[in-house]
Order: structure tokens, then C-alpha cells, then sequence
């Protein structure tokens, strides 16, 4: 299962990258799959707000039992899902807004094979390895 980061700490991890590119660069981690998908929460959050009033139950976000009956790579795949589906329709700048602007409960599920181990030991995420 995926390593718990807050919405900053995401580029944190990755500070040689940070600057103007940040919303390339969050879609970039999406891609490669550092960033694996929102938490259960917030990806409901963005679910209802972007494709539930525009497609109905259409590419829903794996929450609640689906959250634990599907792996990494399946969530994965389900988020860029949504965020190709948000781009055909919209300017792709609103769902990196969303998530920067979001609040309460901005945390992210990332992939811990990617990032560097010492940093997040250093951090105290929580992480084992």
C-alpha cells in the first residue's frame, strides 16, 4: 500500500523540480505513479465535483470497500482515468487548483519504491522498510 504525503510534501520529496512546473510536474508524478491517488476522501471530494455532474456514476473513485479491494496500480489507473476524462472537457489547471486549494484531508497515497527511503525515515512518515 502507498505512503501517506500531504499535497506540499509531495514536491518536497522532489525540491530540484519545484517552481513554475509544479502542475506539470503533479501530473507527471500522476503518471509515473508516484503520486498513486488521492486519499478516499478527497478523491470523492473531487469526484462529485468534477465528473459525477457531468457523466453521472461514470469512472468512480475506488473508496470504501473499493478501496481495500483493489490495489495500486488499479487506483492508479482509475485517477488518470478521471483526470484524462477532466482534461477532454475542461482546462486541466482547475484540478491542480483543487487539490492545491484543498483544506482538509489533503493527503495523497504514493508509491514508496520511487521516493527516496532516507528522506522519508528522516520525516517521519510512518514508512517501513
Amino acid at each position: 500500500m502507498g505512503i501517506e504525503l500531504k499535497f506540499n510534501e509531495i514536491f518536497e520529496l522532489h525540491k530540484d523540480d519545484i517552481g513554475d512546473n509544479r502542475k506539470d510536474r503533479f501530473f507527471e508524478l500522476v503518471e509515473r505513479a508516484d503520486i498513486i491517488c488521492p486519499q478516499p476522501q478527497l478523491w470523492n471530494n473531487f469526484w462529485k465535483k468534477f465528473i459525477l455532474p457531468k457523466k453521472g456514476n461514470f469512472l468512480m473513485p475506488f473508496i470504501l470497500t473499493g478501496w481495500w479491494g483493489t490495489d495500486d496500480d488499479e487506483k492508479n489507473q482509475r485517477f488518470k482515468e478521471q483526470i484524462d476524462f477532466i482534461k477532454k472537457n475542461d482546462d486541466e489547471t482547475i484540478i491542480f487548483e483543487f487539490f492545491e486549494n484543498y483544506k482538509l484531508y489533503n493527503e495523497w497515497s504514493v508509491s514508496g519504491t520511487s521516493l527516496d527511503e532516507n528522506l522519508l525515515r528522516k520525516k517521519n512518515f510512518g514508512v517501513r522498510f
